[in-house]
């Protein structure tokens, strides 16, 4: 199983965020700038998005979103491994009253991240998570989110263990537990493709 945290905020915000995330997960796989999320081959990455106050990106997330739609290397990559993504969008409120009249198109940047992630061959790990950066305290809703993610990344991964043992090229193995794909023997349904 691995993991990349991206943080895409314009301040140290979203960064400082990623490291806490990053320790509640116990991770010790890198945070990632955005180049490196580019031309990764994680199959779990973890995105920390900020928006704007009118819940549009931040200039690095719209940049980040940009060279994304671009990217031909990240769509095949995340069909090749599989990625899923979770994606925690932050936003900025001053006062309870301005975070209470905000409502959830605050959080928008963070939907249209994934949306772009997605129509590019990753799938959702976990719904997207919602945080305010200077109302809340991060252990309010950051650090559940992270244990929540973390938890469904170890099921993810014992569920793909327990599903023909990897050794199937398609990972899509109907054996189930008695999986009796062998090296030089035909793969399972559907891909019957043969073992190397």
């Amino acid at each position: 199983m691995s993991v990349a945290i991206l943080p895409l905020g314009d301040d140290d915000a979203a960064s400082a965020i990623a490291e806490e995330v990053q320790k509640k997960m116990g991770v010790n796989e890198v945070i990632i700038s955005e180049q490196d999320a580019l031309e990764s081959t994680v199959n779990n990455l973890v995105v920390i998005v900020e928006c704007e106050a009118d819940g549009g990106l931040c200039d690095r997330a719209r940049k980040f979103l940009r060279q994304l739609k671009k990217s031909e290397v990240f769509s095949s990559n995340s069909a090749a491994v599989h990625r899923r993504v979770a994606i925690l969008s932050l936003a900025r409120s001053t006062c309870a009253f301005s975070a209470a009249q905000g409502g959830d198109g605050k959080f928008r940047g963070g939907l249209a991240i994934q949306n772009a992630l997605l129509e590019r061959g990753c799938t959702p790990l976990v719904p997207i998570g919602k945080a305010e950066i200077e109302t809340e305290e991060v252990s309010e809703r950051v650090l559940p989110w992270a244990s929540t993610v973390a938890t469904m990344m170890q099921a993810e991964s014992a569920r793909n263990e327990n599903v023909c043992h990897s050794k199937c090229p398609c990972n899509e193995c109907t054996c189930g537990p008695d999986c009796a794909c062998a090296p030089g023997k035909p793969g399972c349904d559907p891909c019957g493709l043969f073992q190397a």
